[in-house]
């Protein structure tokens, strides 16, 4: 599986919450160590595998061990490390910590993503709480089934997830026509008792499953302080994916904020985009019977 959007670290602590914005990255709110020694395989996220997967290795019991791979720093994230499944066909969400950080794995076929992390005395029982929303869109619905796994790791780092073909994303035979959001929600806990303290981890996956589709166009405003527009840009979902591969968006010098407008079908939305924002991102390509959002990084004049 690759590994295709940008991981950044989080200082491990006391209680918190953070939220994943578009371009992965997380700002540190952590600043104390958090007290080590509690032997157990920590719940961290989920793995998400089609059924039309190809062969794959995996451990007696449904055990499928993650590979750690280096990743070079690239623009203002430093190097870090990363674990990756060799699975062509699945897509991760989940946290991981290395030499005490907290990283962030996510693949980009899941889109608007949010994530939290909540460190906290719950019921006397120390816990540390993942929870992930997330969006898979799709336009093979019928044809193709979706596994959710669970993700753990282990107290030495490593990382493994833990097949269960009875969790069926999309099993309940919802009508991909309709034009409804329908979240299945996954939970993983674990709670150990150690020399005393109860310590509980508990991970989270709020999912929407839903048909997809490109957008027709793709129209940025951009517009000084005082509202006037100095420059529109029009894209179609493939042109801007082209353009963005690999540049970055150049705004109009004294450039305040830009306004999106994306038309797909018979739907318009708008958002803005404020001065400052290190990204934005369009559904822009389809791969493997997914939609895909494609990041452009801002360069603000």
């Amino acid at each position: 599986m690759k590994n295709k959007i940008a991981i950044t670290i989080l200082a491990v602590g006391v209680a918190a919450a953070f939220a994943l914005g578009a371009t992965g990255i997380l700002k540190p709110v952590l600043n104390e160590k958090e007290e080590s020694g509690t032997e157990v395989d920590r719940p961290i996220g989920y793995l998400v595998i089609r059924s039309d997967v190809g062969p794959f290795a995996k451990e007696e019991g449904g055990i499928v061990n993650a590979r750690c791979v280096d990743v070079p720093a690239q623009d203002d994230l430093p190097a870090y490390k990363d674990y990756v499944f060799d699975i062509d066909k699945a897509y991760g969400a989940y946290e991981y910590t290395y030499e005490n950080c907290y990283y962030m794995h996510l693949d980009p076929e899941f889109s608007g993503a949010k994530t939290s992390l909540d460190i906290a005395d719950v019921d006397g029982v120390s816990s540390v709480k993942l929870g992930s929303d997330v969006n898979l869109l799709v336009s093979n619905k019928d044809s193709v089934k979706y596994f959710v796994n669970s993700v753990y790791q282990k107290p030495n780092g490593d990382v493994y997830a833990k097949l269960e073909n009875d969790a069926n994303l999309n099993s309940d035979g919802t009508d991909p026509e309709q034009d409804v959001t329908a979240f299945s929600t996954y939970t993983t806990k674990v709670e150990v008792d150690h020399m005393g303290e109860k310590k509980g981890y508990i991970s989270e996956m709020k999912i929407s499953f839903n048909q997809g589709a490109l957008p027709d166009r793709i129209l940025l405003q951009e517009c000084d302080d005082s509202g006037k527009t100095l420059a529109t840009k029009e894209f179609t979902a493939a042109t801007f994916a082209e353009t963005f591969e690999k540049a970055k968006y150049e705004t109009f010098p004294d450039c305040a904020y830009i306004v999106m407008t994306v038309k797909t079908g018979t739907k318009v939305r708008r958002e803005i985009i404020e001065r400052g924002m290190y990204n934005f991102s369009v559904l822009a390509y389809e791969e493997d019977g997914i939609f895909v959002e494609r990041f452009a990084e801002m360069e603000w004049k």
